[in-house]
């Protein structure tokens, strides 16, 4: 019973990792390389929508994919076939990024993945320290990155780099074919960042895979850890909130490093605050089937705000409130499928074992 209460909580906390990550992904769409947060209040001017990106940006922006990783590298130490999970995980982010949402994750999770299971024997402490290195490289590689490119290239303007490069608005484009070539452009193009990711990303999936080693969400002696980690949780999320605000109102560039750096910073009480909880079973569900979630988010995102689909003018309120009901829908089918015995198809292929 406690092993399958440990592996619900997991579950859940997957599964709330991944609201941030699908509500970010379809506020972002419509102001590809235009923003510096990703994210702008749309209409201008409107104060809903202002408080809806402050929102997005405080509590939502980085955490998703920073708890995400953190979970795979955990998933690798507990989960069975890593190697051939991280194969299939990559020939899927490839796909993903070249055919629907140049964003893609997986191909980052993948590489980092496969960098961090060569250390799945080695010491522990060793682990701990390799972990903890990288993650500090990560951060002063993403402070540099931010910082080159953000330099105005219109001072005037305070325009990124990207912007007035003419990358193309895939919510404007005109024809299949048109819309494919933006993507594919951009998504090659995100590869480089995903390298400067990767030190990062190899940090936290290390940490993680620490994390199960030592049994950090079952066993009772991190219960006092727990606890004084989740009495800063409420003091962070006002933090979180201000900066939200704050960024979110800016009217021109903004270091994305502070955003992650709040997202590595605020999570660990947060974390701790959740798991010290019992979180709903729609989210652990919805955990449980996290990668036909996040895949079906960019179907959706493709089908309704880009310009081959309807491309609906959703103002960031719209956004959320589409994301949001895209979630619990999924939800809901992820639940009864378990009911009846069934599992989503990807996830299923995920756990085959090979012929």
């Amino acid at each position: 019973m406690t092993q399958r209460l440990r592996l619900q909580g997991l579950d859940a906390l997957r599964g709330l990792a991944l609201v941030p990550v699908v509500l970010v992904n379809l506020g972002s769409y419509n102001t590809i390389w235009s923003s510096p947060t990703m994210l702008t209040p749309s209409p201008e001017g409107s104060l809903p929508a202002l408080i809806a990106v402050a929102l997005m940006v405080g509590l939502l922006q980085a955490k998703g994919i920073t708890l995400l990783t953190f979970l795979v590298g955990h998933g690798l130490v507990l989960g069975s076939q890593p190697v051939t999970r991280l194969k299939r995980l990559g020939g899927l982010g490839l796909l993903h990024g070249l055919l629907l949402y140049f964003g893609d994750i997986l191909s980052s999770y993948a590489l980092a993945g496969a960098l961090a299971l060569r250390r799945r024997r080695a010491r522990l402490r060793s682990v701990v320290r390799r972990g903890w290195i990288w993650l500090a490289v990560g951060q002063v590689l993403t402070v540099i990155l931010m910082a080159l490119y953000y330099l105005p290239a219109d001072h005037a303007q305070g325009a990124p780099r990207a912007a007035a490069a003419g990358r193309p608005a895939l919510h404007e484009a005109q024809g299949l074919a048109s819309w494919w070539m933006g993507n594919a452009q951009l998504y090659l193009t995100s590869l480089a960042a995903m390298l400067l990711y990767l030190p990062q990303a190899l940090g936290l999936m290390l940490l993680g895979m620490a994390s199960a080693r030592l049994r950090l969400f079952s066993h009772k002696r991190w219960l006092p850890l727990w606890q004084r980690l989740a009495r800063w949780a409420w003091p962070l999320l006002g933090v979180n909130l201000l900066v939200g605000a704050v960024m979110a109102s800016a009217r021109h560039p903004t270091q994305d490093g502070l955003i992650g750096f709040l997202a590595l910073f605020s999570l660990p009480s947060w974390v701790a605050w959740l798991h010290l909880r019992r979180l709903p079973t729609a989210l652990a569900a919805l955990g449980r089937s996290s990668l036909s979630v996040y895949l079906g988010s960019s179907l959706l995102l493709v089908l309704l705000l880009s310009g081959v689909g309807l491309a609906l003018p959703l103002g960031s309120v719209g956004v959320v409130v589409l994301g949001l009901a895209y979630l619990g829908l999924m939800s809901g089918l992820a639940q009864e499928l378990e009911r009846r015995g069934w599992r989503m198809p990807l996830e299923a292929w995920m756990t085959r074992r090979p012929a």
